[in-house]
């Protein structure tokens, strides 16, 4: 009830006769219309739109957003339309008969309203909910226009009262772009009784751009404002935490922004939002050849056959049972609200999140290294063109965009790289610049790698390729044995996520040393023992050595050598991709165990 309680609170205003009616358009009204929008969705998608329903819900949103007796173009109004209006006229974006904003949200309502115009739309094609929810997303990212451009102009105003009451319109956006950003505005905007001095103005306008692209915005959509920092979109080929592509992947490696939203709808147990962001996704896009876009989703991910082509693929299926969609199978039962469970949300939450950054994720950025070998074999003109892009594209999946620009990247990253820089600090292995010795070798790899694809010298990059990815198995080891060492306090919390590290590293132990494989599997479950930690702790730290990583770059933890061996030296043999077979209790099988 949070826009109930500023709304109350605005009435007692005695500075602003009108503070508690913008409070309702803004806060209110708008998340009704967004509510009503996704419900329209939801239901497509359950298929319980018949009829004219479909049109009639688009339509009721509609009449929300403009308001009764609203005239096309003018400002003066009472709803969300009319607020879009007159700040669109201050933010220079009066277009011809409307402001841009409303032109492009009343042509995506009429999108949306077309998808369901068709009689059982919803019943009969089962891709209709799945591109309307596509366009319900474009609505909402050009809802919140009007709502930035507000806080803006009060902020440049100095009007606090209204800062405030927009920052709580905006903010929480924020939340699921970036940690940092989102607590930098939501500590000076909102909890600290909206104190902050004049000269942060800029610095807050700038954190405000920084997340407009994340909003699926650009600096066009929002406009400019006299006294305003001049906003920049980021570049095509923009950097990734120092490591610059080749090819414009800005979009493509959006994907970590779906993975950091998922978390946030577990912790607050939104099961079913968190499978629909899983399931068709929302930042990732690619380009198509036909001008178009394709949305990039975790589940295609998890579960497209073109991932054999990783060497390594096969030990990952067998060592589950057969099973395919390992990483999809785990992630969709435990994303199941019905399914009974012994293990909190917190376990549950970590469990998805962790399945996805250390299998999903990792698995995809493997093939697309090979994708990338492929192409630069094979004798058409267009792949060897397109073996670039593949490659940059494994580096955006292992780097994300929430690192930034800037070499080393920056707190709260979601993938592979992010979980490096994490466990560098425990384990005493990063750089002087704060970053993780395997990030620094791991750049120096893709670069390597991409000047061979430029030269189209493609033997050397198969060496490559296994050296990236014993690179990638280090922070899996450290994130495992850290969970094991520094939980003397034996917080349930943290098994979901043990779970899901312990089994993203096994099939590779499995190879190294049968018998470790197996006291690991057997020792962690969801509610292990002391004793069961410490066993399984053993027998991966006798693992390592045998498994042809640097027990120099794994580290040391707790004061010691995360080998059994403290005087353990570099491994550099080629990775071991010969399979063996196993005979290990199938993941899919443990889960179901634990989870029943």
């Amino acid at each position: 009830l949070y826009a109930d309680s500023i709304v109350l609170g605005a009435f007692g205003n005695t500075n602003s006769r009108t503070l508690a009616s913008e409070a309702i358009v803004a806060l209110n009204l708008w998340m009704f219309v967004v509510h009503e929008l996704h419900q329209t969705v939801d239901k497509c998608k359950g298929k319980l739109l018949t009829d004219d329903d479909g049109v009639h819900s688009m339509d009721e949103a509609v009449a929300y957003y403009i308001g009764d007796g609203q005239q096309t173009g003018d400002s003066k109004g009472h709803s969300l339309y009319a607020l879009a209006e007159y700040m669109g006229e201050l933010f220079e974006q009066d277009e011809a008969d409307q402001t841009r904003v409303n032109r492009i949200i009343m042509k995506l309502f009429n999108q949306a309203k077309l998808e369901v115009s068709f009689a059982s739309a919803c019943i009969n094609n089962p891709s209709t909910h799945v591109r309307l929810r596509e366009i319900v997303n474009k609505i909402v990212s050009q809802m919140a226009v009007p709502l930035l451009q507000k806080l803006i102009y009060s902020l440049r105003k100095n009007d606090r009262d209204r800062v405030k009451l927009y920052a709580q319109s905006v903010v929480p956006l924020i939340a699921g772009c970036s940690d940092s950003t989102f607590s930098f505005l939501r500590d000076r905007l909102i909890l600290e009784g909206n104190i902050f001095n004049a000269i942060d103005v800029d610095d807050i306008i700038e954190k405000l751009q920084s997340a407009y692209s994340c909003l699926g915005l650009t600096c066009v959509d929002v406009g400019t404002y006299e006294g305003v920092p001049a906003c920049h979109d980021k570049p095509p080929q923009s950097s990734l935490a120092g490591y610059v592509p080749k090819s414009d992947i800005s979009e493509f490696s959006k994907l970590d922004l779906d993975l950091h939203q998922i978390y946030i709808f577990l912790k607050f147990g939104a099961f079913n939002a968190a499978e629909d962001l899983y399931t068709m996704g929302k930042h990732s896009t690619l380009k198509k050849l036909d001008g178009g876009e394709e949305i990039i989703t975790l589940r295609q991910l998890a579960t497209q056959s073109a991932r054999s082509i990783v060497p390594s693929f096969d030990m990952f299926e067998r060592y589950f049972d057969q099973d395919f969609d390992y990483s999809n199978s785990m992630v969709k039962r435990t994303l199941d609200p019905n399914e009974p469970t012994m293990v909190s949300l917190k376990e549950r939450t970590k469990l998805v999140v962790t399945t996805l950054q250390s299998m999903v994720v990792y698995m995809a950025a493997l093939q697309k290294i090979y994708d990338a070998i492929e192409d630069c074999e094979s004798t058409d003109s267009f792949r060897n063109a397109n073996a670039i892009e593949e490659w940059d594209r494994a580096a955006g999946l292992l780097i994300g965009s929430m690192e930034g620009a800037n070499e080393g990247g920056r707190q709260g990253g979601m993938m592979m790289y992010g979980l490096a820089k994490e466990q560098c600090k425990q384990f005493d292995v990063c750089t002087n610049s704060g970053d993780a010795k395997v990030n620094e070798r791991l750049i120096t790899l893709f670069y390597a790698g991409r000047s061979e694809l430029t030269a189209r010298n493609c033997p050397p990059l198969h060496k490559a390729a296994e050296k990236i990815e014993i690179l990638l198995q280090i922070p899996l080891i450290q994130s495992t044995l850290s969970l094991m060492i520094l939980n003397p306090s034996m917080n349930e919390d943290n098994f979901g996520e043990l779970y899901a590290f312990s089994r993203s590293i096994l099939p590779y132990v499995e190879e190294a040393d049968r018998d470790a494989s197996q006291i690991i599997a057997k020792n962690i479950d969801f509610r292990p023992t002391k004793g069961n930690l410490d066993a399984a702790m053993m027998a991966l730290k006798d693992a390592i050595p045998k498994m042809g990583v640097d027990c120099d770059l794994v580290g040391r933890l707790d004061g010691k050598s995360a080998c059994a061996k403290s005087t353990a030296t570099s491994h550099t043999g080629s990775f071991v991709l010969s399979l063996s077979t196993c005979t290990v209790l199938s993941f899919v099988g443990v889960i179901v165990t634990f989870l029943m």
